[in-house]
């Protein structure tokens, strides 16, 4: 689960950028050669369609395996166009800014 949240009550998040994918292996050993480690795909739209100008957001990191369009090749299975052996990650920046109520009166 991804939990954006911004701590003062009028600030609402503002997503800069959304990484899915494979970006640092950790240490972890795996089981074949894939070249390129990095396999992934920017998410920034579909994260900042869930959580910008919300003080507070969540949603599952398994709902990314389908978004967008894959910035590296890699075979399929493992999310974000990563190989099986690789475990995809969510990598967001975000920044909470101040926000102003506007009461909106429709005629």
């Amino acid at each position: 689960m991804f939990t954006g949240e911004c701590r003062h009550a009028n600030r609402v998040l503002l997503i800069q950028s959304a990484y899915y994918g494979r970006f640092i292996l950790g240490g972890r050993c795996i089981d074949s050669s894939y070249g390129r480690m990095d396999c992934g795909r920017d998410v920034t739209e579909v994260v900042a369609r869930n959580c910008s100008a919300r003080r507070r957001c969540i949603f599952p990191v398994t709902s990314l395996h389908q978004s967008s369009t894959t910035t590296s090749s890699g075979g399929s299975g493992g999310g974000g166009g990563c190989p099986r052996d690789l475990t995809a990650h969510l990598l967001v920046k975000y920044t909470c800014l101040k926000g102003e109520e506007i009461e909106l009166a429709a005629a």
